[in-house]
This record gives structure tokens, sequence and C-alpha cells, in this order.
């Protein structure tokens, strides 16, 4: 399974913590406690600032 992660190349615009559909964009920081991987805050970000990353479980 996929992770999002902001990172540092975040212009704090707010536009993925607008189109998450479960508010799980809180202070520039994606709960993953409440993330459902839907990809939404991946394709909006102006400027690419938010990654997928794999987790440990896919990795193998």
């Amino acid at each position: 399974m996929k992770k999002f992660f902001i990172t540092k190349n975040c212009i704090r615009c707010g536009a993925c913590k607008s189109d998450c559909p479960v508010q799980a964009i809180e202070n520039f920081f994606i709960n993953q406690d409440k993330c459902v991987k839907c990809g939404d805050c991946y394709e909006i970000c102006p400027v690419g600032a938010i990654e997928q990353k794999k987790t440990s479980s896919e990795i193998f």
C-alpha cells in the first residue's frame, strides 16, 4: 500500500487540505490514520509537493 507525504517543497497554498475528502491533512501533515489513499491531494498539488511512498509490505 502507498502512503502520501507532504514534502518540504510545500508552499502552504491549502489546495490539498481543501480537496481532501476525509480531512486527513492537518497543519500541512497527512494524518495516516485518517488518509484513505485516494490520491486527491497528490493530483491537486500545484507544485508536486506530495509524494507517494511504498510501505515495507510492498517492498518485499
